[in-house]
């Protein structure tokens, strides 16, 4: 994880930088959900251990993002590229995280164990990218 690059030119899969994550789930309208702004429930999304596990990919179709986007909030916290660090100040356009290597990568989303804080959009949290836990997983990205 600490020596992997990435051509954000290259064609292929990747993980999302942090800002590609969060417009994926807030996406322009300044939601704080990914499903809108009423408060997470069991029929929206996996969370608060109401179920204790993972579900299916997609058993939540009434918390779908405003881009069709199953699971954005609860399920698994989903790693993103960029490694931990405060947010600059500076205006930036399609940022890819910092460039050096800190401790802890970047994830989002709230997982099937954690609370209604984390299902927001805007919330961001990290770990060591070796560290591995059942409420850890992914989402790809593709650059075209």
């Amino acid at each position: 994880w600490d020596a992997v690059t990435c051509d954000f030119n290259a064609k292929g899969y990747r993980l999302p930088t942090e800002a590609e994550w969060e417009y994926a789930s807030r996406y322009s309208d300044g939601r704080i959900y990914p499903w809108g702004n009423e408060e997470p429930t069991d029929s929206l999304c996996n969370y608060n251990i109401i179920i204790n596990s993972t579900t299916v990919v997609g058993s939540y179709p009434s918390g779908t993002s405003n881009l069709g986007l199953y699971d954005m909030a609860g399920n698994v916290v989903e790693w993103c590229w960029d490694w931990w660090s405060s947010y600059t100040s500076d205006t930036q356009v399609d940022p890819t995280g910092p460039t050096s290597t800190q401790n802890m990568r970047i994830f989002r989303g709230g997982s099937w164990n954690t609370g209604e804080f984390w299902m927001r959009c805007a919330a961001r949290s990290g770990n060591h990218p070796y560290e591995i836990y059942k409420s850890y997983g992914l989402r790809l990205a593709r650059t075209k």
